[in-house]
């Protein structure tokens, strides 16, 4: 079995794979939210160190959302942290209604790097949900 984000856990342990770890198949390396009450305070959705390898892939974050009415949305916000400093901030799902409801942003995380990303909203409501994904692949350090 293959280990989960260097922590010493094995993947398979939360077979959805949702949770704030990475997990590692192969060279492939993936972490899942999962759904993220929208809230104007900051949800740490993911948190864990890179072992003795390299992350590269795409961090992918969503608007909060009502499961059952698109329409119903929130301005959502996202900051990734790499070993305690801000490298990125990103927003989606603006008011107006063609605003970008979805953000992108390709990621290259070295080996042994603390990794946090905070999910909030611009204000709380708790039928929205913010979601976030980052999908990538292991490379040797």
């Amino acid at each position: 079995m293959a280990l989960v984000g260097g922590a010493g856990n094995v993947a398979g342990s939360n077979p959805a794979g949702v949770g704030t770890s990475l997990n590692i198949i192969g060279d492939h390396a993936y972490c899942y939210s999962g759904n993220i009450g929208a809230n104007t305070t900051a949800v740490e959705a993911m948190k864990f160190t890179t072992g003795s390898y390299n992350f590269v892939g795409t961090f992918q974050f969503n608007m909060a959302i009502q499961d059952a009415n698109g329409t119903a949305t929130s301005q959502s916000l996202a900051q990734i942290e790499f070993n305690g400093l801000s490298i990125s901030h990103l927003t989606a799902g603006m008011i107006t209604t063609d605003s970008q409801v979805t953000c992108q942003q390709e990621l290259i995380i070295p080996a042994y790097t603390d990794v946090v990303v905070k999910l909030y909203s611009t204000e709380t409501q708790a039928d929205r949900f913010i979601t976030a994904t980052l999908t990538g692949r292991i490379t040797n350090a």
